[in-house]
C-alpha cells in the first residue's frame, strides 16, 4: 500500500505540471473540452484496466482517482477565478459549500 500511495503523489505531481504547462499554453475553451475529455479517458482506462491482478487494479484505482479528482478540482477552480473576482467571494463560499454537502448526501446514501 505504501507504493500506491507514493505512485499516486508521483502521478498527482506530474497531472499538475501537465496541466499548468496546458493552462498558459491553450485557450480556455479548448484547455476545458481537453479535460473533459481526458477525464472521460481516464475514467475508461481504469474501467478497461479492471482485468489486471489485484495488486495492479489497486494501485492504478489509487492514481487514476487521484489524477481525476486533481483536474476535476483544478478545472473547476481555475474556471471559478475567471469567472468570479474577489468581491464575489461570498457567493463563491456558498457554491463550494452546496458541493461539500451534496458529495457528503451522496455518500451517506451509497452506503
Amino acid at each position: 500500500m505504501p507504493l500506491a500511495y507514493f505512485l499516486a503523489a508521483i502521478g498527482c505531481m506530474l497531472t499538475g505540471k501537465v496541466y499548468e504547462y496546458y493552462e498558459h499554453h491553450v485557450a480556455l475553451k479548448k484547455l476545458i473540452k481537453n479535460l473533459m475529455l481526458c477525464i472521460v479517458g481516464l475514467v475508461l482506462l481504469l474501467s478497461v484496466g479492471l482485468v489486471m491482478p489485484p495488486i495492479a487494479i489497486a494501485v492504478g484505482l489509487m492514481v487514476g482517482y487521484r489524477a481525476i479528482y486533481l483536474l476535476s478540482n483544478l478545472e473547476f477552480w481555475g474556471l471559478s477565478a475567471l469567472v468570479f473576482d474577489v468581491r464575489q467571494s461570498k457567493r463563491m463560499g456558498s457554491v463550494y459549500k452546496g458541493l461539500i454537502i451534496q458529495r457528503r448526501s451522496r455518500h451517506m446514501f451509497l452506503f
